[in-house]
């Protein structure tokens, strides 16, 4: 964007102007490549030719003075993000960001090597719902590697445990957030929301019965915060935990309560969570209604670039179509979903849907199939209700202690799904 150059690229003896005025001779000479997105028009060096001026940059001299005014044009894109993805107007947000991703993790390697914490804060932590959403779990290395920087950034650790656990590398985040910080950040509702987080999330990775006190204590920490996206969407997790416990009434309570407010706020990511625990809540109770709760939380996910809670939905949706109609009409979504958490790296997300695949396999017939997936899933950790998993065991067995490491489990699953593939071709 023009803006960014005329920052970055700008100096004391430069004039912004004669920047957009350079730029647009590149374009005409094809040594910058312009594109129309929808949010504006964007440039991008040749490969060449960014190397060639960075070689330039450090032959002048230049390359810190430009590195640092990179940073500090992030640094306040970020800040401006962690409100505008918890707005009313977050999708342009949402696209904003993911544009930057290259820009950002320059941005934020910049900053280790300069050790700025305060600018490592401001970078990393929208990533904490960004990253996860958009299934970008490399983030979690950023932000564990800006813990080299003394004392450690704001945010940084929780961010790194969140991604960790999600992206696949539970001892990571469970060794990380042993170096969490014991005191509650009364000064700062933001960061005690996140620490909070991180907390739950490394007592669900070790399957602690804290998890449920964390998990109280984040829903809390997002209330105080003061914004009211943020604290539907918190808040209708613990749909989640409700349904596990069988208390389907005070699940279905917390569903349209958060779903409401999340509706107030016109906030499109924290209206595809509680659209999606809204279709937790009704799923045994009224299929068909739960299905059109899956469905709506799907068209928010792929029209907003929420990849993480589509494919949730998604495999939510395949299992109510499993149950009430042919199995293979649910294939198409189950089998999208799968390979979304395969490329993403989110095993814990996988193991979930896993398990979904384990009925449907049941469902059509392939009982050998469906019997070995679900013994391999016994002892791996998913966010599997726990009456799916007595469905599964009535219909499957019990569960075993798995025969294969987690990799050989992956492609296992993916022989599954391209074998699947062949047969409805």
């Amino acid at each position: 964007m023009l803006d960014a150059a005329r920052f970055v690229a700008g100096g004391d003896d430069i004039d912004p102007n004669e920047v957009e005025d350079a730029i647009a001779s590149l374009v005409a000479r094809s040594m910058v490549l312009a594109s129309i997105t929808e949010d504006g028009t964007r440039y991008r060096l040749l490969e060449t030719l960014r190397q060639f001026g960075e070689d330039q940059l450090v032959t002048d001299g230049d390359v810190a003075s430009v590195r640092e005014r990179h940073t500090r044009y992030f640094v306040e894109f970020m800040r401006r993000a962690w409100s505008g993805l918890w707005s009313g107007d977050d999708p342009p947000w949402v696209r904003a960001v993911g544009r930057e991703y290259e820009n950002l993790r320059v941005a934020v390697y910049s900053a280790i090597e300069s050790q700025d914490r305060e600018a490592l804060a401001a970078l990393l932590k929208p990533h904490i719902w960004w990253a996860w959403h958009a299934l970008r779990y490399e983030v979690g290395g950023w932000a564990e590697a800006a813990l080299s920087v003394k004392p450690e950034p704001d945010s940084a650790r929780s961010v790194a445990v969140h991604l960790r656990v999600h992206g696949g590398r539970p001892d990571d985040a469970v060794r990380l957030a042993s170096g969490l910080k014991d005191q509650v950040h009364h000064d700062d509702p933001d960061e005690e929301c996140l620490w909070a987080w991180a907390h739950f999330n490394a007592n669900i990775v070790t399957e602690s019965p804290d998890a449920s006190r964390w998990m109280r204590r984040w829903i809390d920490a997002g209330r105080r915060a003061g914004n009211d996206a943020r604290a539907a969407a918190i808040a209708s997790i613990e749909v989640a935990f409700r349904i596990m416990a069988a208390d389907t009434d005070e699940a279905r309570r917390i569903a349209e309560e958060s779903y409401e407010h999340a509706r107030a706020t016109g906030n499109q990511t924290a209206l595809c969570w509680t659209t999606f625990f809204m279709g937790r809540a009704t799923s045994d109770s009224d299929p068909e209604r739960a299905l059109r709760y899956f469905d709506r939380s799907v068209e928010i996910a792929e029209r907003h670039h929420l990849p993480l809670i589509g494919g949730i939905a998604a495999t939510e949706a395949a299992v109510v179509i499993a149950r009430t109609e042919e199995p293979d009409e649910a294939w198409p979504r189950l089998a999208g979903a799968l390979r979304s958490f395969v490329d993403s790296g989110d095993r814990r997300q996988l193991w979930t849907s896993a398990h979904h695949l384990a009925y449907f396999l049941a469902r059509a017939g392939r009982r050998d199939d469906a019997r070995r997936l679900w013994r391999e899933l016994g002892s791996r950790q998913a966010y599997a209700a726990q009456h799916h998993r007595d469905e599964l065991e009535a219909l499957l067995g019990e569960p075993a202690e798995s025969q294969l490491s987690d990799a050989e489990l992956v492609e296992h699953i993916c022989r599954l799904l391209d074998d699947w593939d062949g047969a409805i071709s």
